[in-house]
């Protein structure tokens, strides 16, 4: 899947809460929207929040992780922006992976 753009999504931190399970759409960079489930919100110990989105319509049953920021002029507003830092992936899907391990089956 390419990259994502920063999607906007007005919501603020309960009613993301409120989201987890559910759907919503991303616009990849090529100006499809594509629907993801929203599995989890994992925060970090340094405060950063991020989001875990699986394709809906993708059988390969890989995660996207992407970074929760807030807009500058609009504290109501989110923006997911794609996480580059292979590392920080890796320690996002780690917490994941710990917190749904009696939840959700993983492959190694």
């Amino acid at each position: 899947m390419a990259d994502q753009e920063n999607d906007i999504i007005e919501i603020d931190d309960e009613s993301l809460e409120e989201e987890v399970g559910g759907t919503i759409f991303l616009t990849d960079d090529e100006d499809n929207e594509v629907e993801v489930e929203l599995l989890a919100i994992i925060e970090t110990d340094d405060g950063k929040k991020y989001v875990v989105l699986l394709p809906v319509e993708d059988d390969d049953n890989e995660v996207i992780i992407m970074e929760v920021v807030e807009v500058e002029d609009d504290e109501a507003l989110e923006a997911y922006i794609p996480v580059e830092d292979e590392e920080v992936l890796n320690d996002v899907f780690e917490i994941f992976r710990a917190e749904f391990e009696d939840v959700i089956e993983f492959e190694d």
